[in-house]
């Protein structure tokens, strides 16, 4: 099946044509179907399909898998999340698994086998019964703000763990993020894509136009000019402002039409973000008041297990984060 990454339409037969005049139709990636074989696994279901990579519901032996395929071009992209995710853990980052049964993931982070007769990148993730948040918001355009103050804060503190190791993300959209509920029903977000996956020195080396969504691209992103930690907090603004007032950042007839509206005369498609330096990290003295402001001002509303008082999670000894609690992952989950 081959798809077109503006308009979305698909052709079972691969032979597609679209009336987007800027449309990579020709050299889109095959979407697997259900049934189809790579390597040792299986495809169960298609998940969602992201600027680099197509995610899939598979199923390895007895066990079932979140299978991350790149696109052509896109594969350095994909290795560099796996080398990544194999020293680095987070409650909402994917738990990467090996390529390879039996192996361990620091010896086979990622794979290559052939798939339609085409030699493809992949990388295997623990599978959790999720949902994609695009179709979470399509469904319910302004959700609860519980339930978004429970994914802001999430997405907030993972993508403040990929700043604090020098890494920008400068892609956040509700295609890259999946939704699961835990044991107490409360959702948490799942970060499917790194976005850039480099560290700041080489941005300009490693970044694509098509890495992000014009509608959610901040304005230097869009417009090609420096970058730092503060664009990827645009991004989660994006985010939050979407799920408080239940409305996108533009709509149209196709995505790339509601990309216009945003940025009607922005070349995306020749920009390129310049490198800027991180601001110096604040000690742990000047992060403190920050943290307490923090949750007295937000935990104290959102989080699901009300026996504890905010003042008593965002005790220095056990969080003195700046400026989400590292202690969001580890209370009341």
């Amino acid at each position: 099946m081959k798809e077109c990454g503006l308009c979305r339409r698909s052709r079972p037969d691969d032979n597609l044509w679209c009336q987007e005049p800027q449309c990579p139709v020709e050299d889109a990636p095959l979407r697997l179907r259900a049934g189809d074989r790579m390597g040792e696994m299986e495809i169960v279901q298609w998940i969602t399909t992201l600027p680099a990579a197509t995610l899939y519901k598979a199923r390895r032996g007895a066990a079932v898998v979140l299978l991350k395929v790149a696109h052509p071009g896109y594969e350095d992209k994909l290795k560099r999340e796996a080398l990544f995710l194999t020293g680095h853990t987070h409650p909402v980052l994917p738990q990467l698994l090996p390529a390879l049964s039996g192996a361990s993931p620091a010896e086979y982070p990622y794979g290559r086998t052939a798939a339609r007769g085409r030699i493809v990148t992949f990388a295997v993730f623990d599978y959790v019964e999720s949902q994609v948040l695009r179709e979470f918001l399509d469904r319910d355009p302004q959700p609860w703000y519980l339930t978004t103050g429970w994914l802001v804060a999430g997405l907030a503190d993972a993508l403040a763990f990929l700043n604090d190791r020098g890494l920008l993300h400068l892609c956040l959209s509700p295609e890259v993020v999946l939704v699961r509920f835990d044991q107490e029903n409360v959702p948490r977000p799942v970060l499917t894509d790194l976005g850039v996956a480099c560290p700041y020195e080489d941005l300009p080396r490693h970044w694509r136009p098509a890495f992000a969504l014009p509608a959610y691209a901040a304005p230097e992103v869009a417009h090609g000019g420096a970058v730092g930690p503060a664009t990827d907090v645009y991004g989660i603004g994006r985010l939050f402002a979407e799920m408080l007032t239940g409305q996108p950042p533009a709509r149209g007839a196709s995505p790339a039409a509601a990309d216009r509206q945003c940025w009607p005369s922005a070349p995306t498609s020749s920009c390129c973000p310049n490198w800027l330096p991180a601001p110096p990290r604040p000690t742990r003295a000047a992060a403190r008041p920050t943290c307490r402001s923090s949750c007295r001002s937000f935990w104290r509303r959102c989080r699901p297990c009300h026996a504890r008082t905010a003042r008593a999670w965002c005790a220095p000894k056990r969080c003195g984060c700046w400026p989400w609690p590292r202690c969001w992952s580890g209370c009341c989950c």
